[in-house]
């Protein structure tokens, strides 16, 4: 009997679970049982994730820590993955200029703004915004090869259901489950409502916990629509749609919506003899999700439905948002100067004297501009370009964008980390799409032939 070598795949892959699973426990460990954890721990086993392995797992890992990036040293984490993926595939990047260029002038609009309001820059600041907004809207975009976009999509959704349950473990450690129903209690930042130190915690606001929760839903259907996935990432689409509801965001609830009624409305337009089992198929997943999930909270947590329903009929729906909107209007309205270049990102808050923009769209104008909003437009929609690869349109292909655009008009754009890395996202989910599509119609062409 001879003893033969475990091969380096197997070895690498037991390496990865390990790795894995650590950075998930050590999290776990941290934020539900309070076990001191060094941050840097965390960025150590993602740089080690990062060097053994290729770009698909890279970006893989990468993607599953966005759900989960207030809870790490995620510009530094980033910064490294960026290092790492340039050194080992410098060859396989081909940089759009359009996009470095835009880059580069929304740079130079936050310097010279600081500069002409005579205020000290932050730089520390600035090079975390700068680092996020170049990873998501230059540098992944970049790579010119095809990756496999349904494992990263995968990833995604793995990484927010890690986020859910670390979540809501902190919270049942504590509470019953019909503790909620009062609505005294709203899922979400974890360390305002447990008073508890300023750190490192898988913890956010509830608004952006239901944006990174309804991407998730979509992420999940994207990968049903193409059937190329396994059909047990449905079935985290019901645990999502509990835990948006205990978010008690609104900005979740009109974003499910409006995902589901255009998932259904794109599949069946996009009907035929061949597909039309999959638009049957697509209208009774929606149902059963939807219903299945509005009788399990009725039967369950009937008190919460009357609750929510309460919530809605408040004399101002946005909760304050549509007066900051005005206010805003009204400061660029009686400071015209500001319109041309903007009040800076880091710095409109202090100049104008009014609290968080929390408008995606008006955020980009108050910040930077006309100028700002004309170089934000053509990065968007070279980038929307480069991922449909300019082939024939096809309706389902605008959801992973309308739901990236939608939710953020409720909340900050480029001062929120989690709102600029879900750009990757919708980037992802519509170079699935296509891909997808265009093996199917080889395929289809292979079996005509």
């Amino acid at each position: 009997m001879t003893f033969q070598l475990p091969k380096i795949q197997n070895i690498k892959k037991y390496l990865n679970t390990i790795i894995a699973l650590s950075f998930v426990v050590l999290i776990l460990m941290r934020d539900v049982f309070g076990t001191p954890v060094n941050s840097y721990l965390l960025v150590a086993l993602s740089a080690i994730f990062f060097i053994i392995n290729d770009v698909n797992l890279t970006i893989a890992a990468m993607v599953f820590l966005i759900p989960l990036y207030n809870g790490v040293q995620y510009v530094i984490i980033y910064s490294i993955g960026i290092a790492i993926l340039t050194f080992k595939n410098v060859k396989d990047y081909s940089f759009k200029p359009i996009l470095l260029v835009c880059a580069v002038s929304i740079l130079l609009i936050e310097i010279f703004t600081g500069f002409s309001i005579h205020i000290t820059l932050d730089i520390t600041e600035m090079f975390r915004s700068f680092i996020i907004f170049i990873l998501t809207f230059v540098f992944l975009p970049s790579y010119k090869k095809d990756l496999d976009y349904t494992l990263i999509l995968k990833a995604f959704v793995l990484g927010t259901l890690s986020m859910v349950i670390i979540i809501m473990w902190q919270y049942l450690r504590v509470y019953d489950v019909y503790d909620f129903l009062d609505l005294s209690i709203r899922i979400g930042d974890v360390e305002r409502h447990f008073h508890l130190g300023t750190g490192l915690r898988v913890s956010n606001d509830p608004n952006m916990l239901g944006i990174i929760t309804s991407t998730a839903i979509c992420t999940a259907l994207v990968l049903n629509y193409r059937q190329s996935a396994s059909k047990l990432y449905l079935w985290f689409i019901p645990f999502f749609l509990l835990f948006g509801l205990f978010t008690q965001s609104r900005t979740f609830i009109f974003s499910v919506v409006i995902l589901f009624v255009y998932y259904v409305f794109a599949s069946f337009l996009k009907s035929s003899a061949k597909n039309a089992k999959k638009a049957v198929s697509s209208l009774f997943i929606a149902v059963v999700l939807l219903v299945g999930t509005f009788f399990l909270v009725n039967a369950l947590l009937p008190q919460y439905i009357i609750n929510l329903a309460t919530r809605f009929e408040a004399d101002d729906i946005t909760n304050g948002r549509t007066l900051i909107f005005q206010s805003y209007n009204d400061f660029l309205r009686d400071n015209p100067r500001y319109i041309p270049f903007g009040a800076g990102l880091n710095y409109h808050k202090l100049i104008s004297g009014l609290p968080s923009v929390h408008n995606g769209f008006q955020q980009v104008l108050v910040s930077w501009g006309i100028a700002g909003c004309f170089i934000i437009t053509i990065v968007m929609v070279t980038l929307y370009k480069a991922a449909s690869l300019s082939s024939k349109f096809e309706l389902m292909r605008l959801l992973p964008l309308i739901m990236y655009i939608f939710p953020m008009q409720s909340i900050q754009w480029f001062s929120s980390g989690g709102i600029v890395l879900l750009n990757i996202i919708w980037y992802y989910s519509i170079k699935f799409l296509v891909t997808e599509q265009s093996k199917y119609l080889s395929d289809e062409v292979s079996e005509t032939a």
